[in-house]
């Protein structure tokens, strides 16, 4: 994710329409990351991939 240098945020109703699409897209994209390291020993996460991994890992903790 890049610098936001122009526009505004979504107000929350314009947000949850778009919630599922950000959810399903955001599942996907750590599947694909964690997929392609996943065979890494001896290596550190970075750019924020140990964060996603994190949180998925507390919502499978909650829902279980």
């Amino acid at each position: 994710m890049g610098l936001l240098s122009q526009g505004s945020p979504l107000s929350w109703e314009e947000t949850q329409r778009h919630a599922e699409h950000v959810r399903r897209h955001g599942i996907l994209q750590f599947l694909h990351i964690y997929r392609a390291v996943a065979e890494r020993h001896k290596d550190v996460l970075k750019w924020g991939d140990e964060v996603s991994n994190l949180q998925h890992t507390c919502q499978r903790q909650h829902t279980s």
